[in-house]
């Protein structure tokens, strides 16, 4: 016999829920079966619905198990007992999945088929996941098989007495039992309310209402001191708006929602939060399964920033019966799920309800400083003595969304330390969240031993959970474990997203490992593997925009410019607040030569973006290479507005002046060379060489001495493929005093243009002058040869 569970749904049910199991026990075992059938009676006196449910259930497993032990004799009449106990309490409430299909089950060993067809058919037609149902159906089939096509009703099982014949007290429970069957359906008419706390959500609260508002008959709203229109944005959507001073708690202010709420149900979402508009017929159906106490709804929180394309997934508890002890506590991330009966895991049930979660993005959360107000919240309700391991982890989520990973850390760590002691640690939902997310932070903090151990740990306990997988991956790359962490990346595209229940990181079964494999064969020099990877990974997962955006920066890197364009502009179309891609695009152009364009695209950033200085640079680039000078003198005005540093807005000033008049008293500061170095690649890779000619006018005037500005260049020339400019470069070093690394450099052109004696020649005199130079011992092993075989270059 199942023990009762303890907790405050119990304590009013008390001593019934105790008793009643307890003496079907005994009188089943003593045979009593009249003492037993009269126990059902006493069901219907326990206060507490779901006591009533916990001990009806009772008594009819216990039936229901008895019969291995019944001798022959005596079973039928312990399945028509058992029978008639569950048939009675499905007349107060016919809608019970499971207690149907036990009743059909007992009634099926009875001979009644075409009762126990229809009790196991309502059962699925309630819930169709219920579990048995399948095999009962089966077994149904079997016994109509074995007894003829149009068996009558109420033939007696072979196990029970031989010869009986069909009785009137089986007859009258067949008969019940379909007048049940047939009331077994979903509740009609039930209202469900919508409730909400608000405070300033003028721009994210039509939204939310817009997806929602047909799906339920009520809106509530409390408002907690808005001072914009999301009073009047929320009684234009019929709602309720209940005004209340903000006390700091947010349990408070649900409950206030809920106490006004006239629904049968009840869903509670904040303005951040967005029905999926597709589920909301889905949604509206819930309320008519009176057999659940609450919904876990799909929910992807969004993370990061608005063009990463991450994401959170987990099932998270918003819709459940409104009754008065179902009420939150808790100041921040307040809980309501324990005043919930959990010791019935079928009230509950994970719907494919859709909802989004913009709340945790990088953006939104900076803007109106969500992550330092939940924190103080946290710490306050930490403070006043709530140092639950569940506290704690939502301490360190927030520390975490501040990137205060350290203080994370600590709070995870404090967290799993308190639940390792607990004898149900892994009954706690949000354990596996808890792991990935220490595991991360230890990781993050550069405990990679640690993270690893705790990692192993995880998974001994969540085999099915990915996310720990892609952190496997993620410590061994950064190990320096580069196949480690290639075979980790392909077994999380093995294994597939996590389930919803684990809070998993949405893509660590997908697109997030295939970004991995990308980059770790980028690292490996595999340039066109890593095109090839994230290539596939925008055509399987093309939502996913942070492998598009990569995408388009590895074609940009191998020069492909208009291939990379089109992906930064597929980016744009579906971020076009995206900084990062509107810059990136414009450097594309550039590459490309395409000077307006690129001007025009830099532009359009806003002067407040954080890239706005980046976007300045490439606009002013733009603007003075095409020759657009007054365009320049704005870009320079904006650049400064934007926070350019002084040397930066003087080296171009000096460009657009030596560009627009051959002259300019700009000397470049030493900071801006490596900028200046930049800018004279990016005009040779476009072959503007009368810009180039002009900018290296600034070059001259720098504070660089010339040895080292001969050695830019000759670098410069040679990546670019310019290799007769190269030598000259090098050869006018030459010319004064010879040293390593312009013998090295001529070496390096010798080999370009496939002349292995001169190759030979100066590698030699480069090893001559330093033993150890490994680039001219590897040309002088290239051409075959070793020092002694060449004696120098002639000259």
């Amino acid at each position: 016999m199942v023990p009762a569970p303890s907790g405050p749904a119990f304590r009013d049910a008390v001593p019934l829920v105790d008793e009643l199991p307890q003496r079907a026990a005994r009188l089943l075992g003593g045979g009593d079966l009249h003492g037993y059938r009269e126990l059902f009676a006493q069901v219907g006196a326990i206060g507490d619905v779901h006591a009533r449910y916990w001990v009806g259930m009772q008594l009819v497993e216990l039936g229901c198990k008895a019969r291995a032990g019944a001798p022959s004799e005596a079973l039928t009449a312990l399945l028509e007992v058992s029978a008639a106990g569950a048939l009675e309490l499905l007349e107060r409430e016919p809608s019970e999945p499971r207690l149907l299909e036990r009743a059909g089950v007992l009634l099926s060993e009875l001979g009644s088929l075409d009762a126990a067809e229809a009790l196991l058919e309502a059962a699925g037609r309630l819930d169709p996941s219920l579990g048995g149902l399948a095999d009962g159906l089966l077994g149904l089939a079997e016994r109509r098989s074995r007894s003829g096509a149009g068996a009558a009703e109420d033939v007696v099982p072979p196990s029970a007495h031989p010869g009986r014949t069909a009785d009137p007290g089986r007859t009258e429970l067949s008969a019940r039992a379909l007048e049940i069957a047939a009331r077994a359906q979903p509740a009609q008419g039930l209202r469900l309310s919508l409730c909400m706390i608000v405070r300033d959500e003028q721009e994210m609260l039509p939204r939310c209402l817009e997806a929602v508002a047909g799906a339920v008959e009520e809106i509530v709203i409390v408002d907690t001191g808005s001072r914009d229109r999301t009073i009047e944005i929320a009684r234009s959507f019929g709602a309720r708006v209940i005004e209340r001073a903000w006390t700091g708690s947010f349990a408070q202010a649900r409950n206030a929602s809920f106490d006004a709420a006239r629904g049968d149900w009840l869903i509670y979402l904040d303005a951040d939060e967005v029905l999926v508009r597709e589920d909301a017929a889905l949604l509206r159906s819930l309320t008519g399964r009176t057999w659940r106490e609450a919904f876990y709804l799909s929910e992807t929180s969004y993370t990061g920033d608005a063009d990463q394309g991450s994401a959170v997934a987990h099932d998270a508890l918003r819709v459940f019966r409104n009754r008065p002890e179902y009420r939150f506590e808790g100041r921040l991330h307040e809980q309501i799920a324990h005043r919930l009966p959990g010791y019935l895991p079928e009230r509950f049930e994970a719907v494919d309800v859709r909802v989004e979660h913009f709340g945790y993005l990088g953006a939104v959360r900076e803007a109106r400083q969500k992550s330092r107000r939940n924190i103080e919240l946290l710490q306050l309700q930490l403070d006043e003595g709530d140092t639950t391991p569940f506290l704690r982890f939502n301490l360190g989520c927030e520390h975490a969304s501040a990137g205060e990973q350290a203080a994370a850390l600590e709070q995870f760590e404090q967290a799993w330390q308190a639940l390792e002691g607990q004898a149900d640690r892994d009954s706690h939902r949000f354990v596996p969240a808890l792991l990935s997310r220490l595991v991360k932070a230890l990781r993050l903090c550069d405990r990679l031993e640690d993270a690893r151990t705790r990692v192993s740990q995880g998974l001994e306990l969540f085999g099915d959970f990915t996310d720990l997988v892609f952190e496997q991956a993620l410590i061994a790359r950064a190990l320096g474990e580069h196949e480690r962490a290639i075979e980790r990346c392909e077994r999380c595209l093995e294994m597939g997203e996590a389930p919803r229940r684990y809070t998993a990181t949405v893509g660590t079964g997908s697109y997030l490992p295939m970004l991995q494999l990308a980059e770790l064969r980028q690292e490996q020099g595999d340039g066109a593997a890593a095109i090839e990877m994230l290539e596939r990974c925008v055509s399987e997962y093309p939502r996913f925009l942070q492998a598009r955006f990569l995408l388009a920066t590895a074609l940009y890197e191998a020069g492909l410019a208009s291939a990379a364009e089109a992906q930064f502009r597929s980016v744009l179309e579906r971020q076009p607040r995206s900084g990062r891609a509107q810059v990136a695009l414009a450097e594309t152009l550039l590459a490309q030569g395409r000077y307006e364009e690129a001007a025009a695209e830099a532009a359009k950033l806003d002067g407040d973006d954080p890239l706005a200085a980046a976007a300045c640079r490439t606009e002013l680039f733009a603007r003075i290479g095409g020759g657009d000078f007054d365009g320049a003198q704005a870009a320079l005005a904006r650049a400064k507005g934007a926070g350019m540093a002084d040397e930066e807005l003087a080296l171009f000033l000096g460009w657009e002046q030596l560009a627009r008049t051959g002259e300019t008293v700009t000397e470049p500061a030493g900071e801006v060379v490596p900028q200046l170095a930049v800018m004279l690649e990016a005009l040779l890779r476009v072959q503007d060489f009368d810009a180039f000619e002009t900018l290296l006018g600034l070059l001259e005037r720098s504070p660089v001495e010339e040895r080292e500005r001969r050695e830019l260049l000759a670098e410069m020339y040679m990546r670019r493929g310019f290799a007769a400019s190269a030598a000259e470069e090098w050869m006018s070093v030459c010319r004064g005093e010879p040293d390593t690394r312009a013998l090295v450099g001529l070496a390096r052109v010798a080999a370009v243009r496939g002349m292995a004696r001169e190759t030979g020649e100066f590698a030699a005199a480069a090893l001559a002058r330093d033993p150890e130079n490994e680039m001219a011992a590897g040309l002088l092993v290239q051409v075959g040869g070793d020092a002694s075989s060449f004696h120098g270059p002639r000259r």
